[in-house]
């Protein structure tokens, strides 16, 4: 049986991690996609975000779980090898990037 997405066809997909992995045809070269849910992430740094509301702020808390197939497409890798705090407070501060907080504040 073939999975199609219209022109995306399912060539993998891990039952564990939802990962799916999909390949169409164009052009003569074949192009591949990867579907990650990230849903159940978001949840649970909500969860965690939560869970720091009424306590004291300190050192060493995590602020953020970021799905690793984002981490590079969004620069954070870099970021983080370079020691680039700057960019580390500017993208864990930015509105857009909220739900991978799982503190409460600012960076």
């Amino acid at each position: 049986m073939e999975i199609r997405d219209g022109d995306w066809t399912l060539i993998d997909h891990e039952l564990a991690t939802g990962r799916s992995t999909w390949m169409k045809e164009e052009d003569g070269k074949y192009l591949f996609r990867v579907d990650m849910p990230i849903n159940d992430i978001l949840d649970a740094n909500n969860d965690a975000l939560v869970d720091t509301i009424g306590k004291k702020f300190g050192e060493w808390r995590r602020i953020a779980s970021v799905p690793h197939h984002l981490v590079h497409k969004n620069g954070l890798d870099d970021a983080m090898t370079q020691k680039d705090g700057k960019w580390l407070k500017r993208f864990f501060n930015d509105s857009d990037n909220q739900k991978f907080r799982t503190s409460r504040g600012r960076v």
